[in-house]
């Protein structure tokens, strides 16, 4: 074998693995792709996830907060409720010893 051919095989060899190389290198790339699309989809799919999950706890936070607000509302008219009746309960308390005083 001449030198000339020796690099013409060489060449054809280095050509055939320069081939085999692009082969495997579009191979790579496209599985990467697919992997990245899958990826997006995921990504996306989570961040709608938590949009929902954020406007569910801020509903909830409002709820709490509304009846945060009821519970003192009904802790308020119950104070004034036993005012009232302890108020009432000193008025009586004053009619009775007043009854008790009157001569009869």
């Amino acid at each position: 074998m001449t030198e000339r051919e020796l690099l013409e095989s060489i060449a054809g060899e280095i050509k055939s693995l320069k081939n085999e190389f692009k082969d495997d290198i579009k191979a790579l790339k496209d599985k990467f792709e697919e992997k990245m699309v899958l990826l997006e989809s995921r990504l996306s799919e989570h961040g709608k996830i938590l949009i929902a999950l954020r406007h569910a706890s801020e509903i909830h936070h409002a709820k709490l907060d509304n009846l945060e607000i009821e519970l003192a509302k009904l802790s308020g008219d119950q104070k004034e409720a036993f005012q009232a009746l302890a108020d009432m309960y000193g008025q009586h308390e004053f009619e009775i010893t007043k009854l008790k005083r009157k001569p009869i």
